[in-house]
Protein backbone atom coordinates (compact mmCIF):
# COMPACT_ATOMS: atom_id res chain seq x y z
CA UNK A 1 0.00 0.00 0.00
CA UNK A 2 2.86 2.36 0.95
CA UNK A 3 4.71 1.58 -2.29
CA UNK A 4 1.58 2.40 -4.32
CA UNK A 5 1.18 5.70 -2.44
CA UNK A 6 4.85 6.55 -3.06
CA UNK A 7 4.52 5.73 -6.76
CA UNK A 8 1.47 8.00 -7.06
CA UNK A 9 3.35 10.81 -5.29
CA UNK A 10 6.23 10.48 -7.74
CA UNK A 11 3.86 10.53 -10.70
CA UNK A 12 2.21 13.71 -9.38
CA UNK A 13 5.61 15.34 -9.00
CA UNK A 14 6.48 14.38 -12.59
CA UNK A 15 3.22 15.98 -13.71
CA UNK A 16 4.16 19.09 -11.69
CA UNK A 17 7.43 19.24 -13.64
CA UNK A 18 5.37 19.80 -16.79
CA UNK A 19 5.04 23.45 -15.79
CA UNK A 20 8.63 23.75 -16.97
CA UNK A 21 7.47 22.64 -20.41
CA UNK A 22 5.12 25.57 -20.99
CA UNK A 23 6.06 27.84 -23.90
CA UNK A 24 7.77 31.05 -22.81
CA UNK A 25 8.88 29.68 -19.44
CA UNK A 26 11.89 27.57 -20.37
CA UNK A 27 13.33 25.99 -23.48
CA UNK A 28 13.85 22.24 -23.33
CA UNK A 29 16.59 20.77 -25.48
CA UNK A 30 15.34 18.33 -28.09
CA UNK A 31 15.61 14.75 -26.89
CA UNK A 32 18.49 12.98 -28.67
CA UNK A 33 18.09 9.74 -30.58
CA UNK A 34 19.09 6.52 -28.79
CA UNK A 35 22.81 5.70 -28.93
CA UNK A 36 24.04 2.09 -28.62
CA UNK A 37 25.82 1.50 -25.32
CA UNK A 38 24.44 4.68 -23.70
CA UNK A 39 21.83 4.31 -20.94
CA UNK A 40 18.42 5.45 -22.14
CA UNK A 41 17.78 9.13 -21.47
CA UNK A 42 21.43 10.01 -20.90
CA UNK A 43 22.26 10.70 -24.54
CA UNK A 44 22.14 14.42 -23.62
CA UNK A 45 25.44 13.97 -21.78
CA UNK A 46 27.46 12.60 -24.68
CA UNK A 47 28.57 15.89 -26.24
CA UNK A 48 28.52 18.37 -23.37
CA UNK A 49 31.24 19.55 -21.00
CA UNK A 50 29.21 21.41 -18.41
CA UNK A 51 25.88 21.34 -16.59
CA UNK A 52 24.21 24.19 -14.73
CA UNK A 53 21.99 23.18 -11.81
CA UNK A 54 19.55 25.84 -10.58
CA UNK A 55 17.71 25.09 -7.36
CA UNK A 56 14.13 26.32 -7.30
CA UNK A 57 13.28 28.59 -4.37
CA UNK A 58 10.71 27.28 -1.89
CA UNK A 59 8.42 29.98 -0.44
CA UNK A 60 7.76 27.77 2.58
CA UNK A 61 11.47 27.66 3.28
CA UNK A 62 11.98 31.36 2.63
CA UNK A 63 9.16 32.68 4.85
CA UNK A 64 8.64 29.95 7.47
CA UNK A 65 12.19 28.57 7.68
CA UNK A 66 10.91 25.02 7.15
CA UNK A 67 13.18 22.66 5.24
CA UNK A 68 11.44 21.78 1.94
CA UNK A 69 11.99 19.09 -0.67
CA UNK A 70 14.72 20.28 -3.03
CA UNK A 71 13.97 20.79 -6.74
CA UNK A 72 16.43 21.57 -9.52
CA UNK A 73 16.37 22.57 -13.17
CA UNK A 74 19.41 21.14 -14.99
CA UNK A 75 20.55 23.10 -18.06
CA UNK A 76 23.29 23.01 -20.69
CA UNK A 77 25.70 25.86 -21.46
CA UNK A 78 23.10 27.46 -23.76
CA UNK A 79 20.55 27.69 -20.95
CA UNK A 80 18.33 24.95 -22.41
CA UNK A 81 16.82 22.55 -19.92
CA UNK A 82 17.88 18.90 -20.08
CA UNK A 83 16.46 17.46 -16.86
CA UNK A 84 14.26 18.23 -13.87
CA UNK A 85 15.28 16.80 -10.47
CA UNK A 86 13.10 16.59 -7.37
CA UNK A 87 13.62 15.22 -3.88
CA UNK A 88 11.13 13.02 -2.06
CA UNK A 89 11.38 12.84 1.73
CA UNK A 90 8.66 13.02 4.35
CA UNK A 91 8.12 16.11 6.49
CA UNK A 92 9.26 14.42 9.70
CA UNK A 93 12.65 13.46 8.22
CA UNK A 94 13.23 16.99 6.90
CA UNK A 95 12.10 18.69 10.12
CA UNK A 96 13.93 16.42 12.58
CA UNK A 97 17.11 15.65 10.65
CA UNK A 98 17.61 18.69 8.41
CA UNK A 99 20.69 18.36 6.21
CA UNK A 100 21.53 15.00 7.82
CA UNK A 101 18.35 13.43 6.42
CA UNK A 102 18.08 10.51 4.08
CA UNK A 103 16.60 11.34 0.68
CA UNK A 104 15.73 10.10 -2.78
CA UNK A 105 16.11 12.42 -5.78
CA UNK A 106 14.31 11.52 -9.02
CA UNK A 107 15.62 12.94 -12.30
CA UNK A 108 13.27 13.10 -15.30
CA UNK A 109 13.71 14.27 -18.90
CA UNK A 110 11.57 16.42 -21.19
CA UNK A 111 9.16 13.53 -21.77
CA UNK A 112 8.67 13.12 -17.99
CA UNK A 113 10.46 9.78 -18.03
CA UNK A 114 12.59 9.06 -14.99
CA UNK A 115 16.18 8.37 -16.06
CA UNK A 116 18.20 8.49 -12.82
CA UNK A 117 17.63 8.06 -9.11
CA UNK A 118 19.90 9.31 -6.33
CA UNK A 119 19.66 7.74 -2.88
CA UNK A 120 21.26 8.71 0.41
CA UNK A 121 20.68 6.82 3.63
CA UNK A 122 20.42 8.43 7.06
CA UNK A 123 23.57 8.50 9.17
CA UNK A 124 23.34 10.12 12.60
CA UNK A 125 27.01 11.18 12.54
CA UNK A 126 27.12 11.69 8.77
CA UNK A 127 29.09 14.66 7.46
CA UNK A 128 31.87 14.61 10.06
CA UNK A 129 34.79 14.91 7.66
CA UNK A 130 37.44 14.40 10.34
CA UNK A 131 36.07 10.95 11.22
CA UNK A 132 34.76 9.93 7.77
CA UNK A 133 37.99 8.10 6.88
CA UNK A 134 37.99 5.84 9.93
CA UNK A 135 34.28 5.45 10.67
CA UNK A 136 31.79 4.58 7.93
CA UNK A 137 28.94 5.89 10.08
CA UNK A 138 30.44 9.39 9.74
CA UNK A 139 30.82 9.32 5.96
CA UNK A 140 27.91 10.52 3.82
CA UNK A 141 27.40 8.37 0.73
CA UNK A 142 25.00 8.62 -2.20
CA UNK A 143 24.11 5.84 -4.62
CA UNK A 144 23.21 6.61 -8.24
CA UNK A 145 20.93 4.08 -9.93
CA UNK A 146 18.57 3.59 -12.82
CA UNK A 147 14.83 3.84 -12.01
CA UNK A 148 14.68 0.04 -11.72
CA UNK A 149 17.60 -0.16 -9.30
CA UNK A 150 20.63 -0.90 -11.49
CA UNK A 151 23.61 0.68 -9.70
CA UNK A 152 25.70 3.11 -11.78
CA UNK A 153 28.03 4.31 -9.04
CA UNK A 154 28.53 6.15 -5.78
CA UNK A 155 29.87 9.38 -4.30
CA UNK A 156 31.39 8.92 -0.83
CA UNK A 157 32.82 11.36 1.68
CA UNK A 158 36.53 10.98 2.50
CA UNK A 159 38.23 11.63 5.81
CA UNK A 160 39.94 15.03 5.95
CA UNK A 161 40.95 17.54 8.62
CA UNK A 162 41.08 20.64 6.44
CA UNK A 163 39.23 20.31 3.13
CA UNK A 164 35.99 18.50 2.25
CA UNK A 165 36.89 15.56 0.03
CA UNK A 166 34.91 12.87 -1.79
CA UNK A 167 35.46 9.73 -3.85
CA UNK A 168 33.55 9.12 -7.09
CA UNK A 169 33.22 5.35 -7.43
CA UNK A 170 31.93 3.15 -10.24
CA UNK A 171 29.44 0.30 -9.93
CA UNK A 172 32.26 -2.00 -8.72
CA UNK A 173 33.07 0.45 -5.91
CA UNK A 174 36.37 1.36 -7.56
CA UNK A 175 37.58 4.99 -7.40
CA UNK A 176 37.35 6.70 -10.81
CA UNK A 177 37.73 10.35 -9.74
CA UNK A 178 38.23 12.46 -6.64
CA UNK A 179 36.61 15.71 -5.48
CA UNK A 180 38.47 18.21 -3.33
CA UNK A 181 36.79 21.26 -1.81
CA UNK A 182 38.19 24.65 -0.79
CA UNK A 183 40.28 25.09 2.34
CA UNK A 184 37.84 27.59 3.83
CA UNK A 185 34.06 27.35 3.36
CA UNK A 186 32.55 30.85 3.46
CA UNK A 187 29.53 32.56 1.90
CA UNK A 188 29.85 33.21 -1.80
CA UNK A 189 31.29 31.08 -4.58
CA UNK A 190 32.96 27.80 -3.68
CA UNK A 191 34.95 25.62 -6.08
CA UNK A 192 35.35 21.86 -5.69
CA UNK A 193 38.10 20.43 -7.91
CA UNK A 194 37.52 17.30 -9.97
CA UNK A 195 40.76 15.29 -9.78
CA UNK A 196 42.13 12.14 -11.40
CA UNK A 197 42.49 8.96 -9.34
CA UNK A 198 46.07 9.85 -8.36
CA UNK A 199 44.87 13.37 -7.42
CA UNK A 200 47.66 14.97 -9.49
CA UNK A 201 45.59 16.50 -12.30
CA UNK A 202 42.50 18.68 -12.23
CA UNK A 203 40.14 17.80 -15.07
CA UNK A 204 37.08 19.81 -14.05
CA UNK A 205 35.25 21.35 -11.13
CA UNK A 206 31.96 21.82 -9.34
CA UNK A 207 31.35 25.48 -8.52
CA UNK A 208 28.72 26.64 -6.06
CA UNK A 209 27.83 30.08 -7.37
CA UNK A 210 26.79 33.04 -5.28
CA UNK A 211 23.02 33.47 -5.66
CA UNK A 212 22.61 36.99 -4.33
CA UNK A 213 22.20 38.35 -0.81
CA UNK A 214 18.45 37.78 -0.42
CA UNK A 215 18.52 34.25 -1.80
CA UNK A 216 21.58 33.29 0.28
CA UNK A 217 20.25 34.92 3.44
CA UNK A 218 16.67 33.64 3.49
CA UNK A 219 16.79 30.29 1.67
CA UNK A 220 19.04 27.26 1.29
CA UNK A 221 18.63 27.34 -2.50
CA UNK A 222 21.94 26.89 -4.33
CA UNK A 223 23.15 27.12 -7.92
CA UNK A 224 25.94 24.91 -9.23
CA UNK A 225 28.07 24.92 -12.39
CA UNK A 226 29.62 21.51 -13.14
CA UNK A 227 32.50 21.32 -15.64
CA UNK A 228 34.17 18.18 -17.00
CA UNK A 229 35.94 16.95 -20.17
CA UNK A 230 33.58 16.50 -23.10
CA UNK A 231 35.06 13.05 -23.80
CA UNK A 232 34.54 11.82 -20.24
CA UNK A 233 32.52 8.60 -20.14
CA UNK A 234 28.76 9.10 -19.75
CA UNK A 235 28.89 6.52 -16.95
CA UNK A 236 31.09 8.94 -14.99
CA UNK A 237 29.31 12.13 -16.09
CA UNK A 238 26.04 10.88 -14.66
CA UNK A 239 27.63 10.58 -11.21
Amino acid sequence: MDSMKNKNTIEMEKIESQRHLLPGQVAWIQKPLPVPGCPSGLEYLLNISNIYAEQLVSLTEAFLDWEANNKYVLKNSSGMQMFYAFEKTDWCMRFCCGKQRSFVIHIVDSTNQEILRINRGFKFFGGNQCCAGICNACAHEIEVTSPDGIVYGYVKQKGSFLRPKFYILDDNYEVVLNIEGPLCIIHGSKIFKLLTTDQKMEIGNVKKEYSGFVREMFTNADNFAINFPVDLSVKIKQL
